[in-house]
């Protein structure tokens, strides 16, 4: 989607090309992951107790988002859950 994006340019009313680009940030939860440990956990184990799962996932994908601009735009990051 984002490459198709950037490939297709917005055309204004008055003839001008317009490129248009995409940055995304991405998180999921409920990922396992394998800790040091070699225990698997989620997302979801490693908030339990604290409020705010889904406020805890926005930022992370909002600090992806926030990196894929630094790193130049036009580019997906992906924010690992922490184990």
């Amino acid at each position: 989607l984002r490459a198709r994006i950037s490939d297709t340019p917005v055309i204004l009313d008055d003839g001008t090309e317009v490129t248009v680009t995409v940055s995304v940030g991405v998180t999921v939860g409920g990922a396992p992951r394998i800790c040091a440990s070699g225990a698997v956990v989620t997302m979801i184990e490693t908030t339990r107790g604290q409020s705010g799962v889904a406020a805890r996932l926005l930022g992370l994908a909002d600090g992806a988002l926030y990196s894929a601009k630094a790193a130049g735009r036009n580019r997906i990051e992906v924010a690992l859950t922490p184990a």
